[in-house]
């Protein structure tokens, strides 16, 4: 029941589109999840209601070997659908520890005013943003600055939002001079430990480390950047 709630009020305020239970394995809207949930409520009435009318809390579930069969059946479709979403709906990922040294960011490719940037090639700083955030928002201004003043320092943000509107409205907000790329939930919260920004250290795609910090500095991200700092830190508060 929360989580229809939950569904529709991003469905009418923030433009939910796939509500990512089962990831690409079976995309699901809104909609259907919301049917499904009811559907899904349904049955624990039914459940409810024959179990009240077969002695109420003191009835024991059907013990015999039908009985038994069924909930085996259903514990093992339960975990088959837990196991495909992870290993087949690009969920995978979102299990795992981002350490250093790992490829992560070797698919990403931004363009911006006519230029194209591969990130499994040469170095960069990359920032995670979500769209709402308002210390990510802060901390575009820090990274306009350093794109500007440090020519050897190529800066590329990832910024997670509900929909395209809410990007946009970050994007106008904050006028980053250096290219962002959208990226949907399970990769930001992969990308990320509790709460963004979070900058990280990349070359040819792979992570040398990374920085949690909500009011980063110049000198700090300076030197984080030419490695001075460098490997998995947390300078969260």
């Amino acid at each position: 029941l929360g989580f229809t709630g939950l569904i529709l009020y991003s469905w009418a305020y923030h433009g939910l589109a796939d509500c990512g239970c089962f990831g690409d394995v079976i995309p699901t809207g809104p909609g259907v999840s919301v049917l499904k949930n009811v559907i899904m409520m349904a049955m624990v009435g039914a459940a409810w209601y024959g179990h009240r009318r077969r002695g109420g809390a003191g009835a024991r579930p059907d013990a015999g070997p039908r009985g038994r069969a069924a909930r085996i059946a259903v514990g093992v479709a339960a975990w088959g659908v837990v196991v495909a979403a992870t290993a087949f709906g690009g969920n995978a990922d979102f299990l795992e520890p981002v350490v250093a040294g790992e490829r992560l960011f070797a698919d990403f490719e931004l363009d911006f005013e006519g230029q194209h940037w591969a990130l499994d090639d040469g170095e960069y700083l990359v920032v995670i943003l979500s769209a709402t955030c308002k210390d990510c928002q802060a901390s575009v201004e820090l990274l306009n600055e350093m794109s500007l003043v440090e020519e050897s320092v190529r800066v590329a943000g990832l910024i997670y939002g509900e929909s395209e509107e809410e990007l946009e409205e970050f994007r106008l907000l904050t006028q980053p001079v250096f290219p962002t790329v959208a990226i949907d939930a399970i990769t930001f919260f992969g990308l990320i430990d509790k709460e963004p920004p979070r900058f990280y250290r990349v070359r040819d795609g792979v992570s040398l480390g990374h920085i949690d910090t909500l009011e980063p500095d110049f000198d700090t991200l300076l030197a984080f950047i030419h490695g001075e700092n460098g490997g998995p830190a947390s300078a969260n508060g």
